[in-house]
């Protein structure tokens, strides 16, 4: 096979990988995965199939994977899935179904809304199912801001309106306070600058 080939998770397993990953040794290993990790297998069997069958593939397509054993390249394909569904979860609830923010806001303290009482906090959501015309602004907008900023900034944004805190935002950037502070002192001077044309 093509070790340059990055594309092994959209083809169909072939009859070798297939044997293998039907393989009963095998396949308790994803078991023994989602018990050894708590995972209640309810939930977590269809979230984990794909990466198992992608990690017999990729075992089978590269030979540098098959140095290891299969139980610790799919350790690592599943581990990888695992934080991927529990981060979008976690997305999930920082952003209510069916809502969006406005992006009149301030930058100061570590929730943007903290300043703001639930009651006067309804003015900066959304509703797409009745304001259709507002989200389709509010979405140009947000697009035209995020050209005018960098990666770095343009990952702020986004992270500071799903609803992430300052900390999180570093320690998912992997950056220091003092550059975050700088970063969100140069996206503040964007989106207002912005605002007032």
């Amino acid at each position: 096979m093509n070790a340059n080939n990055k594309n092994y998770s959209i083809r169909p397993l072939t009859e070798e990988e297939r044997a293998f990953a039907s393989d009963k040794n095998n396949y308790n290993y994803l078991f023994f995965y989602m018990k050894l990790k708590r995972l209640d297998p309810e939930k977590w069997y269809d979230i984990l199939i794909e990466p198992y069958l992608n990690a017999v593939k990729k075992y089978h397509e590269y030979e540098s994977a098959r140095q290891y054993a299969f139980s610790t390249v799919l350790k690592n394909m599943l581990w990888t899935a695992v934080t991927k569904q529990l981060k979008m979860e976690r997305a999930v609830k920082r952003i209510p179904e069916d809502k969006l923010y406005s992006l009149d806001f301030t930058m100061q303290g570590d929730n943007l809304f903290a300043e703001y009482t639930s009651k006067a906090l309804e003015e900066f959501w959304v509703d797409n199912k009745q304001q259709v015309e507002r989200i389709i602004l509010g979405k140009e907008t947000l697009s035209e801001i995020l050209l005018g900023l960098d990666d770095v900034q343009g990952r702020i944004l986004e992270m500071l309106l799903e609803g992430y805190n300052k900390q999180e935002i570093r320690k998912e950037l992997c950056i220091s306070y003092k550059v975050l502070k700088i970063q969100l002192e140069k996206l503040q001077s964007v989106v207002t600058d912005y605002l007032s044309i």
